[in-house]
């Protein structure tokens, strides 16, 4: 499932005991998440820069559970989700600007995939009472 968000994506890649097993979708996500770093790396090879600087993008995973569905009235209708792993993953893709990490997990999602993470530490994210532990993953 997609869903804009302002000037962001959300991408949900949604586990089933079998058929998608937490661990496989979690690598499903660190993969697409490497292949459009790979595509954007293509894309500013291929077109001028603006105003002198590439296009760049950050990208922030985590796991837990979500809501989605439609939300609204007859006139005014939209799919949504939400939840709080909605708010925690928008809140740490804000943070691969000033952390400098193009992709950045969460401590839920790192102990499912693992594959080289490296540790950025706890950090205070808005709404969340504890403090929650990043990572960052190489492009």
């Amino acid at each position: 499932m997609l869903k804009f968000i302002g000037d962001g994506v959300l991408a949900i890649f949604p586990f089933e005991s079998e058929k998608r097993p937490p661990k496989s979708m979690c690598f499903a996500a660190l993969s697409a998440a490497r292949e459009a770093f790979a595509r954007l790396d293509q894309k500013n090879q291929l077109m001028p820069e603006t105003d002198g600087l590439p296009l760049s993008f950050g990208v922030a995973l985590t796991v837990g559970k979500v809501v989605y569905g439609n939300v609204g009235t007859e006139k005014r209708l939209d799919f949504t989700a939400t939840g709080p792993a909605v708010a925690l993953v928008s809140r740490c893709e804000d943070l691969t600007k000033t952390l400098d990490a193009d992709v950045i997990a969460t401590a839920d999602f790192v102990e499912l995939c693992g594959d080289n993470a490296v540790p950025l530490g706890d950090h205070e994210i808005r709404g969340f009472a504890e403090p929650v532990s990043l990572f960052s993953y190489c492009r």
